[in-house]
């Protein structure tokens, strides 16, 4: 299979909400991170879809307040069939604070050269 990334992604662990266009919310956690994309382990009630514009408030132990992104889902994979959804989701980060994307990306750098 050929890689479609155009930037690697890194392994991470966070925490976070995600809030729908509908102001929905669910529990999340951020499962690796690169440039320009995140992919999300999602925990609702309802699914959501392929082109849906999410808002993410990941919580980075480090800082005050949570890092806010917005995020345009562009895949969803289900991982178990129960009446509540748990799905990963991949998604194309769209809006962050600069110096929250940094935060990020060397949060995530880190535990890769802790791994190898």
């Amino acid at each position: 299979m050929d890689e479609r990334r155009k930037f690697p992604r890194f392994a991470i662990e966070l925490d976070a909400k995600i809030i729908t266009e509908a102001g929905k919310e669910s529990l999340c956690k951020l499962t690796d991170i690169s440039r320009e994309g995140t992919c999300i382990e999602i925990f609702s009630k309802e699914k959501i879809e392929i082109g849906t514009g999410v808002k993410l408030e990941i919580v980075a132990v480090e800082k005050e307040s949570p890092i806010k992104a917005s995020v345009i889902i562009m895949w969803v994979t289900e991982l178990d069939s129960d009446h509540d959804y748990h799905y990963l989701a991949g998604g194309l980060i769209s809006e962050i604070d600069s110096e929250d994307k940094c935060y990020l990306l060397d949060k995530a750098y880190a535990i890769f050269k802790e791994n190898h």
